[in-house]
């Protein structure tokens, strides 16, 4: 999803590689407003939500002809009562859509554009986008402006409800396509461990993000280190940010330190913290209980954490054979504590 955001800002043109790769949607400094902006990067967006609809669904077809899944299909009762393949339409449900990834990173790098260059005006666009190039070397000051910023995770409408406005743009094109048999389909929100991989196809963004850095974890995660108002803010903000009926899922991560579930005053803490999550339309939510220290340890003396276990983003690992690219990620999420 930043991706979107950085194409719009070299009007189409990939900037790590040079190649003209979406379509030319207008050079961001004779922009005049923050709604041009978000209908470049909307531009940007349903080209290559439509791409990807083509690919997603040929594969489908590929698979459904050429490698079909018995051993799955017969645990389906549709595909039984039916006699065919989960691919070749023998399931009631279909699953087939695809995820943004990123929409938070996305959301940050908009608000912080949209307050700092088209409300405030203490950034024009072109010193933005020579930070952005330069991975904000020789522009420390301007990071800091963009880092200031109001960050999603902290129960702030001025950046929650974009987070929101891109997942629902990313649903209205993703439903624009249908699968290889004609069915509509359900996209997903979530990471899996995509966020690192894509993160390093990624130059700095607007958020305040350096370049190659991952992406925020899950779905509807904060940024590593930026929901700063505790855990009950931070559940506030997922509710907000991603509906999720039309959405097959929605990952929120959390971390605490080991000490604040000690209690049972703390696990009952933990308890409402989870009912509250759900009442207010939450979907998924899932823990880290382990301390930056210990990890941190574990990266030096691995011999002694071959039991460590850690939350990714979706699946669980043992961390320490984790790359290390992956553990510092999950070593900057923020420890949140009950007061």
């Amino acid at each position: 999803m930043p991706k979107m955001l950085e194409l719009a800002l070299h009007n189409g043109k990939e900037p790590l590689s040079g190649i003209q790769m979406g379509p030319q949607t207008g050079e961001p400094e004779k922009f005049q407003s923050y709604d041009e902006l978000c209908q470049a990067v909307r531009e940007q967006l349903a080209y290559f939500v439509s791409r990807c609809i083509e690919y997603e669904y040929s594969a489908h077809a590929f698979i459904a002809e050429y490698y079909p899944v018995p051993f799955i299909s017969a645990l389906i009762e549709d595909c039984v009562k039916k006699g065919k393949d989960m691919y070749q339409g023998g399931a009631r449900y279909n699953l087939h859509g695809f995820t943004p990834v990123g929409t938070v990173d996305l959301a940050d790098s908009m608000a912080a554009i949209r307050k700092l260059v088209f409300e405030d005006k203490t950034i024009i666009m072109a010193e933005l986008l020579a930070a952005l190039e330069a991975n904000f070397k020789g522009y420390e000051e301007i990071r800091r402006k963009l880092l200031d910023v109001p960050k999603y995770g902290n129960d702030d409408d001025y950046v929650d409800l974009i987070v929101r406005e891109w997942y629902d743009a990313f649903y209205e094109e993703h439903q624009k396509g249908h699968d290889h048999l004609g069915n509509n389909t359900v996209p997903f929100a979530l990471s899996v461990s995509f966020h690192f991989p894509l993160g390093v196809r990624c130059g700095a963004l607007p958020s305040g993000r350096e370049a190659g850095l991952p992406l925020t974890d899950a779905s509807v995660s904060p940024e590593p280190g930026k929901d700063i108002q505790g855990p009950t803010a931070l559940i506030r903000s997922p509710s907000k940010a991603l509906d999720t009926v039309k959405y097959g899922s929605g990952q929120l991560n959390m971390k605490f330190h080991p000490r604040t579930l000690q209690s049972v005053d703390g696990l009952r803490k933990l308890i409402a913290l989870i009912k509250t999550y759900m009442d207010l339309g939450g979907h998924h939510i899932q823990f880290n209980v382990v301390s930056a220290e210990t990890m941190k340890d574990a990266q030096l003396h691995p011999e002694n954490y071959k039991d460590l276990i850690v939350r990714v983003a979706g699946f669980s690992a043992f961390f320490i054979h984790l790359d290390p690219y992956v553990q510092n990620e999950i070593i900057k999420r923020t420890e949140v504590e009950f007061s």
